[in-house]
């Protein structure tokens, strides 16, 4: 752990100690804390900030959209698959047009999923991987930082 850092060791212990399903929910949690971190970026006129927070919300979305497995989702993973793709629209839409209304848009979606998906984790039990995610990405401040891993999770 990195003691230096204690809100990157707080995040490094709930991810180690996480369930699949809370791994999903953390990765939305990181996703709104970027778009909260944008818009206030916006709001100061820093377009570096803004533009650091939306890069990793990408990286992210990346994640989730990216371990999506269409053959054990469904018809679940298709309407994922089109909601990340929105996601990302929005993204660079509120980054040409230095929108926190597009961003407070997406934010309240994927607020609204991540308790979804907060509600399936409390009620299910583990279930077999369908997603794999990279960890390094819950934890790199940004995009460049991370770097390749093999561990697998469900969604």
């Amino acid at each position: 752990m990195n003691s230096a850092n204690p809100r990157l060791a707080y995040r490094q212990a709930a991810v180690e100690a996480a369930t699949p399903l809370g791994l999903v929910v953390i990765l939305y949690d990181l996703a709104i804390e970027d778009f909260r971190k944008a818009i206030a970026a916006i709001g100061a006129g820093d377009i570096e900030e803004r533009t650091a927070a939306l890069q990793h919300a990408l990286s992210v979305l990346e994640q989730l959209h990216g371990r999506l497995d269409f053959e054990k989702g469904g018809e679940a993973a298709q309407q994922l698959d089109r909601f990340y793709s929105m996601v990302r629209g929005k993204i660079l839409e509120a980054q040409i047009k230095c929108s926190a209304a597009v961003l407070e848009e997406v934010m309240g979606l994927m607020s609204d999923l991540r308790g979804a998906w907060k509600q399936v984790e409390q009620n299910s039990a583990p279930a077999a991987p369908a997603m794999t995610v990279n960890n390094s990405a819950l934890l790199a401040p940004n995009p460049q930082s991370v770097e390749a891993s093999s561990n697998t999770w469900s969604a």
